[in-house]
């Protein structure tokens, strides 16, 4: 048996945790763009408060996109197999800026692939015609952001300890943790004083082990992989 059938907590609750956070950026947004006016208005430099408009303190950030996913398990009974289809991608950080316009942080984030594909030596299965399928990829970590001014555009990139849940049916398996590490690069448009709206693109990339369940004892490598696009909201 390889990690497939190991056991921990359904993984359905991270599809609907994910979902729930969408929806609280989504109020978020509305509410900060419904208090600040239009998009990117600022007002006279002269009557800007101390702090407006600039990277420097307390700094959060909430993400939330789509993207492509795909775990390969290497040599499982002598095949790989593999794992790929559309994720859901939620991401958050919370640190401070060191020097202004340059961020630290720590963040947890998390990926979702619900029915993905399946490849093994065989052609791609369609889970339609199988048990539901839940993989989540999860991760906590650290990581250093840096604006770009006046342009608001910025680049971050940060190291984490990963681990996968996987969910087949009744069958569920983990992975021990692992490594990985997370970039994105994106634009932000002030919305208030501390407050910006933006988009960015990500990819990220882990290295991780499984081992047999009972009574076996081997070990596997699971490289993960995934990259799309997500909306931000971010205050500093």
């Amino acid at each position: 048996m390889n990690f497939f059938y190991a056991c921990l907590p359904p993984a359905r609750a991270y599809i609907e945790a994910m979902k729930r956070c969408a929806i609280i950026f989504f109020l978020i947004s509305l509410s900060v763009y419904s208090t600040a006016g239009p998009l990117g208005a600022q007002p006279e430099e002269a009557l800007q408060p101390e702090g407006a408009f600039r990277h420097d303190g307390l700094f959060l950030r909430f993400q939330t996109g789509m993207g492509l996913g795909r775990m390969v398990e290497k040599e499982v009974n002598g095949r790989d197999i593999v794992m790929s289809g559309t994720t859901g991608a939620f991401r958050f950080q919370l640190g401070g800026a060191v020097l202004e316009n340059l961020i630290v942080y720590g963040e947890l984030g998390a990926f979702s692939l619900a029915d993905p594909s399946i490849r093994g030596e065989e052609a791609y299965i369609t889970t339609t015609a199988q048990s539901d399928i839940t993989l989540t990829m999860s991760d906590l970590g650290l990581g250093a952001c840096y604006y770009f001014m006046p342009i608001n555009i910025y680049l971050s990139a940060s190291m984490t300890l990963s681990r996968d849940r996987l969910e087949i049916g009744e069958a569920k398996g983990r992975t021990d943790p692992g490594v990985g590490a997370y970039f994105s690069a994106g634009k932000e448009w002030w919305v208030s004083d501390n407050w910006g709206l933006g988009a960015a693109v990500f990819v990220y990339a882990g290295r991780l082990s499984a081992r047999e369940s009972e009574p076996f004892t081997g070990r596997h490598t699971v490289y993960n992989m995934a990259a799309g696009v997500v909306f931000s909201a971010t205050y500093n």
